[in-house]
């Protein structure tokens, strides 16, 4: 309301009106030199032809910007998705792996959903783990 109200006095001075109190603006109608009438509260319900001024603009340039940003999110996950998907299924015996535990080990056998790893050298110790337990294949030249 008070942003407005410069605007309003400084046409009030010019078309040599009477000056409009603040208490005024809410209720009054001022009309402007070029003879629209503005309603002289901001009620927010838009100018007199009965349009928001640059709401619809706004409002779309926003929706714009986040189907945007959404389309890129999800592409990203889907690359990421089809990424581990693919090497899940290309563990075979022999491959060095870490787990999502952080359970380091190599990979003796290989079944549907499901993988034996070994864990400890020494002592021959095996784990089972399913297959969505392994979250890198690591490379041989990192041992």
């Amino acid at each position: 309301m008070l942003n407005r109200l410069p605007l309003i006095l400084a046409q009030a001075e010019e078309a040599e009106l009477p000056p409009v109190s603040p208490q005024d603006l809410a209720t009054t109608a001022v009309e402007a030199q070029d003879g629209s009438v503005t309603n002289g509260g901001d009620t927010g319900q838009g100018d007199a032809q009965g349009q928001k001024p640059g709401g619809g603009n706004f409002l779309f340039m926003i929706m714009l910007i986040f189907l945007v940003m959404f389309i890129f999110m999800m592409g990203g996950q889907r690359k990421e998705k089809k990424k581990r998907k693919q090497m899940i299924q290309s563990l075979a015996k022999g491959a060095k792996i870490q787990t999502v535990g952080g359970i380091l080990g190599t990979v003796l056998e290989v079944r549907d959903n499901e993988i034996i790893v070994k864990v400890d050298e020494s002592s021959n110790t095996r784990m089972r783990f399913s297959r969505s337990a392994v979250q890198t294949v690591l490379d041989d030249k990192a041992d």
